[in-house]
């Protein structure tokens, strides 16, 4: 019953907002799709494009300036092409976060092999990642079978961007070979 209450107030709250409430801030084009967006105390706006698709025009991160992308914190960190150091430049960030010290926080899952603590004797690989792989396109979620086998669910369409164009999703099978 109160999950049904706080959604007719959210309805209610959305539904009294008029045109004249809604201020766009920037647009970002076709093939561009933010998945993050985060305001500073001071106003300042901080947006991610993940790299999903090879066509990939974005910065990964921008801040936004006058209504315009700016490469953040500059253009070299965000011009990573395959084989280069993830280490110094964003790969496909995910998110990006201001907490309440006013710090912004951008995950990129590629950073995150380069600051793992291992016991001696062990090694983090990397199995499979959607630039290595192509057909990994969009993964949304993934499950290991008794044989060891990676099986992966994609939505290489998603969100359609072509109303009347069939989706491609599907579910795919790594290391059926080892």
């Amino acid at each position: 019953m109160k999950l049904i209450n706080v959604a007719l107030a959210l309805f209610l709250v959305a539904a009294a907002a008029s045109a004249s409430d809604v201020e766009e801030v920037a647009t970002f084009g076709w093939g561009n799709e933010p998945t993050g967006v985060a305001v500073s105390t001071s106003g300042r706006v901080f947006v991610n494009f993940p790299r999903w698709f090879q066509n990939h025009s974005a910065p990964s991160v921008a801040e936004i300036v006058n209504g315009k992308m700016v490469p953040y914190p500059n253009a070299e960190w965000n011009s990573w092409t395959p084989g280069d150091d993830p280490k110094s430049k964003f790969v496909c960030v995910q998110s990006v976060f201001i907490d309440h010290a006013d710090t912004l926080w951008i995950l990129d899952p590629a950073a995150a092999l380069k600051s793992f603590t291992l016991p001696d004797g062990y090694e983090i690989n990397l199995f499979a990642s959607e630039v290595e792989f192509p057909e990994l396109e969009n993964p949304v979620q993934m499950a290991f079978d008794a044989k060891g086998r990676l099986w992966v669910t994609t939505m290489e369409s998603y969100p359609m961007y072509l109303p009347g164009t069939p989706p491609d999703d599907k579910i795919l099978i790594l290391g059926q070979h080892r």
